[in-house]
């Protein structure tokens, strides 16, 4: 499972997912997300903003067995997906985009066996040998530009970057923002 799925990390997730037979399950908050996750292959997708969220995270999470969750949201997201997850399941926080303290039930972590940690990417590389990461790189290197990979919206030159800030923030989803240094 994963918030923030039709951000540039959760559309590659839900390509990897596909290309290796795992099921993702994508937590999104516009119905526009979830077509966008739909015409790259994604199946299981459910909108934040729907009534019948909490119910059909749960059913999702339990018919499919999810044991792990990327969490990039935080607050009060993060208890409601971590309270749908089946008993025993892990949550990596990975982000704050929510912006507020992160909320959980404890009965999710005394009785449930659920776990909540946190996760920093490059701290995870200075804990792997050289070998873990070469393995790793030779991975993605048959990926990128396939499955990994980063819509661009607009290019912009340094003198415009306020309206290049302007532009992303209102438009995070459609791509990234290059700054041209010309």
């Amino acid at each position: 499972m994963q918030t923030a799925g039709a951000s540039a990390l959760g559309r590659i997730l839900v390509k990897l997912g596909r290309e290796n037979g795992l099921a993702v399950i994508s937590v999104v908050r516009k119905d526009e997300h979830a077509q966008l996750l739909r015409e790259i292959g994604g199946q299981h997708i459910v909108n934040s903003s729907s009534p019948t969220f909490e119910d059909e995270l749960k059913r999702k999470s339990h018919d499919l067995g999810a044991a792990v969750c990327f969490d990039a949201i935080g607050g009060d997201l993060t208890g409601t997906v971590l309270s749908a997850l089946p008993d025993g399941s892990t949550l990596f926080q990975y982000g704050l985009l929510g912006g507020s303290t992160t909320t959980i039930n404890a009965d999710d972590l005394v009785f449930r066996r659920k776990r909540i940690t946190g996760f920093w990417a490059s701290d995870w590389v200075k804990t792997q040998s050289i070998f873990e990461l070469l393995s790793l790189q030779g991975s993605m290197k048959k990926s990128v530009g396939s499955q990994i990979q980063t819509e661009i919206s607009q290019t912009f030159s340094l003198c415009q970057t306020v309206d290049a800030i302007q532009q992303y923030a209102a438009n995070m989803t459609s791509g990234k923002v290059l700054l041209r240094p010309v």
